[in-house]
């Protein structure tokens, strides 16, 4: 592993598990459901209101357009509301976009790993992966 991944992953593994003990904080004693889900729709990730609320109560955020920045140590995790109402399995209130920058065509590799890590910790719930917006509507 080189370093400069090596640095990554030990980052996004910190800021993970910091992000883990805000979210153990603000729940109910008790409870154990996931801050949100998480979903792929093609090539485009997506998360629910629920892990957004949770990222800006504990992120540093500002608004991009029509995008909010959630400003993390080495990386920003760009959210778009794309949604009120749900589209996809088990969502909860809005549908968000992620994007690494507001007009990226792909999510970029750290904003991956740090969300794979939210879901391995159980603060994500990873929901399906849907090759379209087709197959979406076939499964709903």
């Amino acid at each position: 592993m080189t370093s400069r991944l090596a640095l990554v992953v030990a980052t996004t593994l910190g800021l993970a598990t910091g992000l883990v003990g805000g979210y153990l904080a603000l729940q109910p004693r008790g409870c154990d459901q996931p801050a949100g889900h998480l979903w792929s729709v093609g090539p485009d990730t997506f998360v629910d209101g629920p892990f957004v609320d949770l990222l800006a109560a504990k992120l540093v955020h500002e608004s991009a357009g029509e995008w909010t920045l959630f400003v993390l140590r080495k990386f920003g995790i760009f959210l778009k509301k794309v949604s009120d109402r749900p589209l996809l399995p088990g969502q909860l209130g809005p549908l968000y976009q992620i994007r690494d920058e507001p007009d990226a065509n792909r999510n970029d590799d750290d904003v991956q790993v740090f969300l794979s890590e939210l879901v391995r910790l159980g603060v994500l719930h990873r929901g399906r992966n849907f090759r379209s917006w087709d197959d979406v509507r076939e499964a709903v």
